[in-house]
C-alpha cells in the first residue's frame, strides 16, 4: 500500500479514507499496470459521508493529481456498515466516461477544482474479489 489517509471534501464537512495501491509497490498488486484506489466513506464530525457522482469524479481527479498518476486508477468505492444502514457493506467498481483531468467550476464564483468524466458504470463487488485484486485483506 502506497498511501492510507483521510481525504477531506472542502465545504461539505465530510471525508473519505483513501487507500492507494501503486504498481511500483512491488508484490502488492496482482497486476502490474494500474494503480488501485479504495475509497471508503466514513462519518466525520457526526455527518454522514457524502454520496453522489459529483463527489466521486472530483475526488478521483484530486487523487490522480495529488499522487501524480499518469494513468487512471482502478476506482473502488467502499461503503462500510457505519456509512450505510449499520449492517450492510458494499464495494463498487466505478468506470468513468473519460479519465482526462479537467479544471472545472460548476457555478459562478465557485472554486475551480479538478474533475474527470461522470461515472458511466458501477459494478458491485464482494469483499473477496477486492481482496484478490489487491492481494491482501481490505
Amino acid at each position: 500500500m502506497a498511501s492510507d489517509y483521510v481525504h477531506p471534501l472542502p465545504g461539505r464537512g465530510r471525508c473519505r479514507v483513501m487507500r492507494i495501491f501503486l504498481p511500483e509497490a512491488e508484490g502488492e498488486l496482482m497486476h502490474d499496470d494500474l494503480p488501485v484506489a479504495v475509497c471508503s466513506a466514513v462519518a466525520c464530525s457526526a455527518v454522514t459521508a457524502n454520496t453522489g457522482p459529483s463527489v466521486t469524479e472530483r475526488l478521483t481527479a484530486e487523487v490522480m493529481v495529488y499522487h501524480r498518476m499518469e494513468r487512471a486508477p482502478v476506482w473502488i468505492e467502499h461503503w462500510p456498515p457505519e456509512a450505510t444502514d449499520g449492517r450492510a457493506e458494499t464495494f463498487e467498481l466505478v468506470v468513468f466516461s473519460h479519465y482526462e483531468v479537467r479544471e472545472i467550476a460548476h457555478a459562478e464564483g465557485e472554486e475551480v477544482r479538478p474533475e474527470i468524466g461522470k461515472p458511466a458504470a458501477w459494478k458491485g463487488l464482494d469483499r473477496g474479489t477486492v481482496e484478490r485484486l489487491l492481494g491482501q485483506v481490505v
